[in-house]
């Protein structure tokens, strides 16, 4: 991957060609860059993000193709390419071994009348608690 420094030279380069290049997206793209180059120059990023929204576009990912040197990053390029296609094509699945919702918890109100004290038992053996208000133990909601 370039470094840093030679991602921000090449951006800059290429930002006011964006029209050009682009057309009626310039804005869009220029707005989606704005944030990015700002962290890039900060230091708070790495320059990839930045290039991933770049190569999004098929014309500035062949002009950044030609600005870096081809030899060395090609494989970057291929490989951020590919990245984007695998993961445009993944849907959202669940990480193994996580429920598909949520477990349900009991609900506990103070039995004093409009008492805005709750408290939801998450598990197994716990016992409710007394009502901080006052000092009653508090008892499943039946509503």
């Amino acid at each position: 991957m370039p470094n840093s420094a030679r991602i921000l030279s090449v951006v800059r380069e290429l930002e006011p060609q964006l029209p050009a290049l682009l057309g009626e997206k310039a804005t869009e793209v220029r707005n989606q860059i704005s944030p990015l180059l700002d962290q890039l120059v900060a230091g708070q990023s790495d320059g990839s993000d930045l290039l991933k929204v770049l190569c999004a576009y098929p014309k500035l990912a062949e002009e950044l193709r030609q600005r870096f040197d081809q030899q060395q990053n090609d494989d970057f390029f291929d490989d951020l390419a590919s990245r984007e296609t695998i993961e445009f094509s993944r849907g959202y699945s669940q990480p193994a071994g996580t429920p598909n919702s949520a477990i349900a918890g009991q609900r506990y109100i103070c039995p004093v009348p409009d008492c805005p004290e709750d408290w939801f038992r998450r598990g197994v053996g716990q016992s409710p608690p007394l009502c901080e208000e006052h000092g009653v133990v508090m008892v499943e909601d039946a509503g």
